[in-house]
């Protein structure tokens, strides 16, 4: 009898390799060997390093499968050992070894919010707030992505918890994807999401240039005020500078970018103003104080010197507030009963102060409204079915400047399908008699069949039928 021997065959195990899963061998024993019959087969599975090496056995694992994978086997490979035996001996041949067995996923019990504008220009920022579960130490990772529809995109260098918004994400929606990974592989993660991004606000817009206050001599300290401004969101940041030729030219001051800023020695015999830059979604816009100056050399006290000369105040001239932006996302929508015409609107922008609405049509005023309006329901009788109605929002500010018209024109077709309704109906209902012209007593004598007229007597009765179906579900 022969003894059994190995047919050269290296065999291989599952893919699957995680702590919690299972794993068997991917070839029938009986295809690994040659030798005369009987043969029997054994298994044994061998717990490894990550390099396939230093193998134990496993006890009590001495099936084809193996599993769950225990906490003992993370970090490290497996291995299955077949063993072919007759009467004449036996012979082992060894799978290759698995890849590194990983941990479980990590899992977040708890979520991930976001906070922040979802506006183009603001930032949106991602917390976890809650505990990871994880069989091994993970680090966490960041991504963010847009999306307008089925596909989210990764957006190139969006990778911290934090992201401001740019012009590309207008209209779309911001998905953060918060993924936790250990060393073996193993990866979980939870995923939040922000409202649709909104377009950035206008730009800010200067009504005061800044003003500067305090004592013009070296060593005393200016103090500036931003002056006022109207926008949304506003950031200011402030530079001093300094002109040596009465205002003709002015190179900046390195480091001064303070509201208040104490006179240096290079300032004496100068003059100094600051420049406040005023930011947001929309765009930046700055604008310079008056010239201060000159400024004095820095007191003598041993010396009789003249006076302190203060900062001079310029009389402040504000120009005319602008016009207000009209009104944003305007919108029509019908009742479902189409009894109403509901008209909404947003605020464009927050800071111009808005003190009421003129709503018109074909240029006539129809009503005024407060400030806080942002809807209005009208009757839909108002809609003549020969001709578009054209409605128009108009924003007013406290200057009385009004803003360009916000227009939406609603059709009698606009209306939405009458729903089909149950109404009682009253039908009259003919009482039909049948007579036969020949056999007498409605019985008809023998012979072929023959048609019989039917006769309508003029008698009638009511009756109550007491529901139909009307509306067609169509305007």
């Amino acid at each position: 009898m022969t003894a059994p021997a190995s047919n050269g065959i290296v065999p291989t195990v599952g893919t699957v390799i995680q702590v919690g899963a299972s794993i068997s061998g991917r070839q029938p024993a009986a295809a690994l060997f040659t030798g005369d019959a009987p043969l029997s087969y054994t298994h044994q599975w061998f717990r490894c390093d990550s390099s396939g090496a230093n193998c134990s056995p496993i006890d009590r694992c001495t099936g084809f499968g193996y599993g769950p994978i225990v906490l003992a086997d993370m970090g490290g490979t497996l291995r299955l050992r077949y063993t072919a035996t007759n009467s004449a001996g036996s012979a082992s041949v060894d799978s290759a070894p698995s890849a590194i067995v990983k941990g479980r996923n990590p899992k977040l019990v708890g979520s991930v919010t976001l906070s922040g504008t979802a506006q183009v220009g603001q930032t949106l920022t991602g917390s976890v707030s809650g505990e990871w579960t994880a069989d091994e130490p993970f680090t966490l990772s960041y991504q963010w992505t847009r999306t307008g529809g089925r596909t989210r995109l990764a957006i190139p260098g969006a990778t911290e918890p934090s992201y401001t918004a740019v012009l590309a994400d207008e209209g779309f929606t911001l998905y953060l994807t918060v993924t936790a990974t250990t060393p073996t592989g193993a990866s979980g993660g939870a995923v939040v999401y922000s409202a649709l991004i909104a377009p950035p606000p206008p730009a800010p817009v200067s009504l005061a240039a800044p003003t500067l206050s305090g004592t013009l001599r070296v060593g005393e300290t200016l103090q500036a005020n931003g002056g006022d401004w109207q926008g949304d969101g506003l950031m200011l940041a402030y530079q001093w500078e300094r002109s040596s030729d009465a205002g003709a030219t002015w190179t900046v001051i390195s480091g001064a970018i303070g509201s208040s800023y104490q006179l240096a020695a290079a300032d004496a015999e100068a003059s100094v103003r600051v420049r406040v830059t005023a930011s947001n979604g929309g765009g930046s816009v700055d604008a310079a104080s008056d010239a201060a100056g000159p400024v004095a050399s820095k007191r003598d006290e041993s010396t009789t010197d003249e006076p302190d000369s203060p900062v001079p105040t310029p009389e402040v001239v504000k120009p005319p507030a602008p016009a207000p932006l009209p009104p944003r996302h305007p919108q029509l929508r019908f009742a479902t009963d189409r009894s109403t015409l509901t008209l909404s609107w947003e605020k464009a922008d927050a800071s111009a102060r808005i003190i009421g609405y003129e709503l018109r049509t074909r240029g006539e005023l129809l009503r005024e409204l407060p400030a806080a309006t942002t809807d209005l329901a009208l009757p839909s009788r108002i809609l003549n079915p020969r001709r578009p109605l054209t409605l128009e929002i108009v924003a007013v500010n406290a200057a009385g400047n009004r803003s360009e018209a916000a227009t939406l024109t609603a059709t009698y077709r606009d209306r939405p399908a009458a729903p089909p309704r149950l109404i009682p109906h009253w039908a009259w209902q003919l009482l039909t008699w049948r007579s036969t012209p020949l056999g007498g007593r409605g019985v008809r004598p023998a012979g072929a069949p023959q048609r019989v007229p039917d006769w309508f007597w003029p008698w009638a009765n009511w009756r109550l039928n007491p529901y139909t179906i009307a509306g067609s579900g169509q305007p």
